[in-house]
């Protein structure tokens, strides 16, 4: 997922206060490549000690309609 700065979608700029909170809301285009993907803050030279602490996510994009073979899309889902 990428995000447009003149979206304040990933803006390294942003600063929040303890208790401060910004609220984003995406939208997953129809044709996004599926999978588990992870998203993380980028405050400048912080970014391994936020994430690292918890400050980090991730969201799930399912396969489209007929985009796996049967013998996938038979198989048990299973989550750790």
């Amino acid at each position: 997922v990428l995000d447009s700065r003149s979206l304040d979608g990933d803006d390294i700029t942003v600063k929040l206060s303890a208790g401060e909170s910004i609220l984003y809301e995406h939208f997953i285009p129809e044709n996004h490549m599926p999978g588990t993907h992870w998203y993380h803050p980028h405050h400048h030279h912080a970014t391994a000690l936020q994430a690292g602490g918890g400050a980090a996510g991730f969201f799930i994009v399912e396969d489209p309609p007929e985009f796996l073979p049967e013998v996938f899309l038979t198989m048990p889902e299973v989550l750790w």
